[in-house]
């Protein structure tokens, strides 16, 4: 199992679902717990951000591949919340 289609490359490895439950999986992964416990927002302009809630954060694959680093705001997202919530105040 990988993180999504995207980051599939062997550093993005959550586990092996042929040798373990996805379950196992789930819960030992370093990785997927390292997401769990939202440890790429802390530290980031995304950790007050007022449309947290609502994004998650973003897509983690697009700061990854775009400057190395999963704790870098997907600002796309970023971009796309903020003219959601504009255009709801226009109206």
């Amino acid at each position: 199992m990988t993180l999504c289609t995207v980051l599939n490359d062997g550093r993005f490895k959550t586990g092996n679902i042929f040798e373990h439950s996805v379950r196992d999986v789930w819960e030992t992964s370093n990785l997927l717990k390292y997401f769990r416990e939202k440890k790429h927002i802390l530290s980031t302009e995304c950790e007050t951000c007022f449309h947290l809630a609502d994004c998650a954060g973003g897509c983690k694959a697009k700061p990854m591949l775009l400057s190395g680093a999963f704790n870098k705001p997907d600002y796309w997202m970023c971009n796309f919340f903020s003219k959601a919530v504009k255009s709801s105040y226009s109206k």
